[in-house]
């Protein structure tokens, strides 16, 4: 009885056991499965919301969180992106009238086009005409990562924007290294910026105030100034150098200059350059002109200076004239071009002769810029004309022999002021003749034949050279187990020069430098070259003169381009052990951003050395350091120039230190991405 009253409680409590865990279960189900239930509810209006969108007309994709709609506008908050041809839009919430195509984007707007990226606090838009107005407004040009904002943009035209409170940079961030800022500006893209009371601030800085300004926003070259130049030399006192550069047309453009010294000097620059495409020659005609100005009003001097040069597949023209020796030295920062002794100035037009040689005629004019040098003394060729004949084979190739025939002509007028002139035709007929393969051999003979009529005191004089050469030479070649190629290449030549009649009074050019001689030379090239090519050429030649019985100084040449580029040669005489002239020219790094470039040269007459070295240092990837000295072992010091060059992502500055006789100079130079720098 006791165990049938306990089973039967056992099975009731099992029962509601058995109802309790259903219903739990039942519950679980419930709370697992509900809220999913939810968000698929959510999901599906969102998906309708923007399957509803992608049926507006206008062929117009909008998605967003919500969307509601009254008559013919739409509603959307939330991620709205929206999406018509190659422009992609969005913001917070988005208002959208489907009969008039206005778009008002609210909140983090942005518009993204293949010109430009606009983000803005709210933006007001029509998606026909593509105007619209913009508040507080960003622009970024894409093609010239440029950056204008304004307080209010209206865009009046698809390319076109009017800005107020307008802000203008190629820097990026909300506090720009530079920017301009003006009270209204004008943008057209693909074309210019225009800006009224402007000012260009170096960060939160004003430095400099225009009331009006313009800037390229087109990849083509447009007019504009340039960013100026200052200085202060103990020569000029202060400088600065204001450039505007012109933009005539796709193959012609130039930069004039204005340029001040407070104590002494006030002028300007011109400087055109142009470019003429040919069908003969798709490299056309190229040129450069500068034109310099400066009225010195300390020393009541006026300085002028034209230079340039002009080349075609027909002519060339090179300018370099100064009207006043000093101007090089007192105002020219390059030190080797104000102590080089002449400024020459040439001009020449050439024919081609169908293959067989070429026909010209040319003008040379020197100018002497050594002090007490009277410039009337100075010999001018005007002009010069001739023809020469390339070697042309006049026997048939056989078995290794060839025989060919060239010549050189000129007819020249020298002139000067002051002093003999006269008129010289010279010709020089050449025949040579070449045997052998492995070994061979090269023999020529010639004539120089030159005429000379003395305009005074009015006589003529005739002077012939005989020129015969004789060579034989061979090579010789190894190949190392690590690639390396090494050729021999040992030469012998026997040059005999001959002259008879008279010699003029004076030395025209360099032609009269040609005496009598008759020597043997030995020669031996050594050439190294690799898979990357020919990195090493060791040349060394030594002379005997078969006159005197005695053997002349050593040349050694050498060209490397591997491990580091080096030209240069050396004449040793070895029976004096004396050098007798040196010139070295080496560029190479020793790590990573160092870089080296040292001139050597030796001069015997004067018995000195100039040693010129400059070397680059890159500190950072906004820093670098340039410096270099000219230094004369007879005179001293001539040049030293340091200069630290900054660049940043938008901007740059150039920070100059020269030093030379007699003045001592400081210079910096802005560089603004857009805005360019002095030149």
């Amino acid at each position: 009885m006791r165990r049938a009253d306990q089973a039967r409680g056992a099975s009731k409590i099992g029962g509601g056991l058995a109802v309790s865990i259903l219903t739990l279960a039942l519950a679980f189900f419930c709370l697992l499965f509900l809220p999913s239930a939810a968000r698929a509810q959510k999901q599906d209006q969102k998906e309708k919301g923007k399957e509803n969108a992608k049926s507006l007309p206008g062929q117009i994709n909008i998605s967003s969180d919500t969307m509601t709609h009254s008559g013919n506008s739409y509603y959307f908050e939330g991620s709205v992106v929206i999406v018509r041809g190659d422009l992609t839009a969005g913001g917070d919430r988005a208002i959208y009238n489907a009969v008039t195509d206005d778009l008002h984007l609210i909140g983090n707007a942005y518009m993204v086009d293949p010109a430009v990226v606009i983000n803005a606090r709210e933006a007001i838009y029509n998606m026909k005409s593509k105007t619209g107005v913009l508040y507080d407004a960003s622009i970024f040009v894409r093609k010239r990562n440029f950056y204008i904002k304004g307080s209010t943009i209206n865009r009046v035209a698809p390319d076109t924007y009017l800005v107020k409170k307008a802000v203008f940079t190629a820097c990026e961030g909300n506090h720009p290294a530079w920017a301009l800022e003006a009270a209204t500006a004008k943008a057209v893209i693909g074309d210019k910026l225009w800006m009224k009371d402007a000012r260009i601030k170096a960060g939160p800085i004003p430095v400099f105030y225009t009331p009006r300004f313009a800037a390229s926003l087109s990849q083509k070259r447009a007019s504009g100034f340039l960013s100026p130049n200052l200085g202060w030399s103990t020569f000029g006192g202060a400088n600065i150098d204001i450039p505007y550069y012109w933009a005539i047309s796709g193959n012609k453009d130039a930069t004039v200059s204005l340029d001040y010294y407070s104590k002494r000097a006030v002028g300007g620059s011109l400087e055109g350059r142009y470019l003429f495409p040919s069908a003969i020659d798709p490299s056309g005609i190229s040129g450069f002109e500068k034109l310099t100005y400066l009225r010195d009003w300390k020393d009541q001097v006026n300085y002028l200076t034209l230079y340039g040069w002009n080349t075609g597949p027909y002519a060339s023209v090179e300018l370099n004239w100064a009207n006043h020796r000093d101007y090089h030295k007192l105002f020219d920062l390059n030190f080797q071009k104000s102590e080089q002794r002449f400024l020459e100035s040439k001009g020449e037009g050439r024919l081609e002769l169908s293959g067989y040689g070429k026909a010209f005629v040319r003008v040379r004019w020197f100018q002497d810029e050594m002090d007490g040098v009277d410039q009337s003394g100075v010999i001018q060729e005007l002009p010069e004309a001739g023809v020469y004949l390339y070697p042309r084979r006049v026997s048939p190739q056989f078995l290794g022999h060839t025989a060919a025939f060239d010549m050189q002509s000129a007819l020249t007028n020298f002139w000067r002021e002051d002093g003999q002139t006269a008129v010289r035709f010279y010709a020089a007929p050449r025949l040579s003749y070449t045997v052998g393969d492995g070994v061979s051999f090269f023999q020529s003979a010639g004539v120089g034949i030159r005429h000379y009529d003395l305009m005074s005191p009015g006589q003529e004089i005739d002077r012939v050279v005989f020129n015969y050469d004789a060579s034989l030479r061979t090579r010789f070649e190894k190949t190392f187990r690590n690639g390396v190629t090494h050729y021999v290449e040992p030469s012998l030549e026997f040059v005999d020069r001959d002259l008879s009649g008279q010699a003029p009074p004076i030395v025209f050019d360099s032609t009269e430098l040609e005496d009598k001689a008759r020597y043997l030379q030995a020669s031996l090239m050594n050439r190294f070259r690799d898979k990357g090519g020919e990195f090493l050429d060791v040349l060394v030649t030594e002379q005997f003169d078969t006159r005197v019985g005695r053997a002349q100084p050593i040349t050694l040449n050498i060209s490397s381009s591997r491990p580091a580029a080096i030209s240069g040669s050396l004449t040793y005489d070895p029976y004096a052990r004396k050098l007798q002239a040196v010139q070295l020219n080496s560029t190479f790094s020793l790590l990573k951003g160092v870089s080296f470039n040292v001139i050597e040269t030796y001069t015997p007459v004067q018995d000195s050395w100039v040693h010129n070295i400059s070397s680059s240092v890159v500190l950072s990837s906004y820093f670098t350091v340039v410096n270099a000295i000219w230094y004369d072992t007879t005179a001293g010091l001539q040049q030293f120039s340091s200069e630290l060059r900054y660049q940043s992502q938008c901007w740059g500055m150039d920070f100059i230190f020269d030093k030379k006789p007699g003045n001592t100079a400081f210079y910096a130079r802005v560089r603004l991405r857009g805005l360019g720098s002095g030149v």
